[in-house]
């Protein structure tokens, strides 16, 4: 598989390509039997929102539509207690062994209360770029250790 990365930041997949082009799924995109979620993690902006102690939490990150996603289901005890909070950054899980590295995917951007269940919040996260404002991405084949080339829209 290969990923698509915008100024460093993963921004989707590449689904199909031809000789002059790549069609390019978004990971907020919500494209019928395309979407894939995807295990990240949730990275604090302040060291002190979370307790050294506290082991990372894996999370999945699912498109949204209209260039976000959402990440569902985070314990209500980690909203309230400071450790999952606007503005922290969602990542790639590390362990992810279609990326080389864990990569930065964006911010949450609003959490909310989940409606169907009220034990937990649900995060809204944008994209750390505007796709729509990029002229070259880099795209990443996981298929091949270490290969990568950049590619121009």
């Amino acid at each position: 598989q290969t990923h698509v990365l915008g100024r460093q930041y993963l921004i989707g997949w590449v689904d199909q390509v031809s000789l002059l082009t790549s069609r390019v799924i978004l990971l907020s995109d919500k494209v019928a039997g395309k979407s894939r979620p995807r295990k990240v993690l949730i990275s604090p902006t302040s060291p002190s929102s979370r307790p050294a102690e506290a082991d990372e939490d894996v999370f999945v990150l699912e498109p949204y539509g209209g260039g976000r996603m959402i990440i569902r289901d985070i314990p209500r005890r980690m909203v309230e207690a400071g450790q999952v909070q606007v503005g922290d950054l969602v990542t790639s899980a590390p362990d992810d062994t279609r990326l080389p590295i864990a990569v930065v995917i964006g911010p949450i951007e609003d959490l909310r209360p989940n409606r169907d269940k009220p034990i937990c919040f649900d995060a809204i996260v944008r994209h750390m770029v505007d796709p729509a404002s990029l002229s070259e991405v880099i795209i990443v084949d996981s298929s091949q250790p270490d290969s990568s080339s950049t590619d121009t829209r």
